[in-house]
């Protein structure tokens, strides 16, 4: 292996009004793939973002055979009004780069991922004949929901490139008492707006299935949803769910849905992302949990990578954990044996 390969490089090409212009999909891409520049975000990913600007009338698409080699690699085309409608030039410099990089990515293995800014995107030949575009819902064509819903789909994408299955599962940790309509919310989003998987214990535990083991084996292969009313801290379930999850490392995400309040609360929820429960408008906070659980995902797949490359080019040993958070008590149990090698 080349130690000074990276792990893994997005790069993301638009046409281009001047060799300075930065769509803003591109700025959202990296501000929640690399970190964001005006340091309003306290955690960076790090990632490598690159912009490959085709310039109208101008320049064309930086020679991808100069691009810095990386383990894996993911394109992503922005197809908006502009990029479209300059396919119908003649020789147009914009449609050649789609061309190659297409070619390039069937080649080569990269993850390209063409994104239908334009509603004609869809039917346009050039860009859509062989790949799946990433497409707007109806209600996200503007900004900044347009930037957050393509960084956000992106971010899924590249977790699933990482992922050893290419599977994402999202499991629902909620109190009967009084949080069965936020889950069956947010069940039914998942499954028919995303490409995540849900676990519900309400629907997903069959028939003669036994309820601690099914829920002991799910609650440990993906990201955590814990949707905290006043009734979650005083269950049983929902702690266990909570302290499995801790225990294998997997990202809880909360949604606040505190109404009246409760007598205690459960202590291994904090050091982790928070939505505020908008019962006005909930599927906003469907779409932000989906980002922060999206987001905490690919960190937990990206960082270990990322941490081993660098310790590689330092000539020096990967350390025995990467917490992808400040680590907190239960982070920490089990890892005292390699507690010197913890990162």
């Amino acid at each position: 292996m080349d130690i000074a390969l990276q792990p893994l490089i997005v790069d993301v090409v638009w046409l281009a009004e001047s060799a300075t212009d930065v769509h803003p999909v591109a700025a959202e891409v990296f501000r929640q793939l690399s970190g964001d520049p005006d340091g309003r975000t306290a955690t960076r990913m790090g990632m490598p973002v690159y912009f490959r600007r085709i310039v109208a009338g101008g320049e064309a698409l930086t020679d991808p055979a100069t691009w810095p080699p990386a383990e894996r690699r993911a394109v992503v085309v922005l197809a908006d009004d502009a990029l479209l409608s300059s396919f119908s030039i003649r020789n147009s410099a914009a449609r050649a780069a789609v061309e190659q990089l297409e070619r390039l990515a069937a080649s080569n293995g990269w993850l390209l991922l063409p994104v239908a800014l334009a509603q004609q995107a869809v039917a346009n030949p050039v860009i859509n004949a062989r790949i799946n575009m990433i497409r707007l819902p109806p209600d996200a064509e503007a900004e900044p929901a347009r930037s957050r819903f393509v960084a956000g789909v992106v971010a899924l994408e590249l977790h699933r490139l990482l992922a050893p299955d290419r599977t994402v599962r999202a499991f629902i940790s909620y109190a009967t008492r009084d949080g069965g309509h936020i889950a069956d919310g947010l069940k039914s989003h998942l499954d028919n707006d995303t490409h995540l998987q849900a676990f519900l214990d309400r629907t997903d535990i069959y028939a003669g299935e036994t309820f601690s083991q099914v829920l002991d084996t799910t609650v440990i292969v993906g990201p955590v949803v814990a949707i905290v009313t006043d009734a979650y801290a005083s269950s049983v379930w929902c702690g266990r769910e909570i302290v499995l999850a801790k225990q294998a490392g997997q990202p809880v995400v909360v949604i606040d849905a505190v109404d009246d309040g409760h007598d205690r609360s459960f202590p291994y929820l904090g050091n982790g992302p928070v939505a505020r429960w908008q019962a006005a408008d909930p599927i906003s906070t469907y779409r932000r949990v989906v980002r922060l659980a999206v987001d905490e995902s690919l960190r937990r797949s990206y960082l270990p990578l990322r941490i081993a490359h660098l310790c590689r080019l330092a000539g020096v040993d990967q350390p025995a954990v990467v917490l992808t958070r400040p680590p907190e008590l239960m982070t920490l149990v089990g890892t005292a044996d390699g507690a010197a090698g913890t990162t």
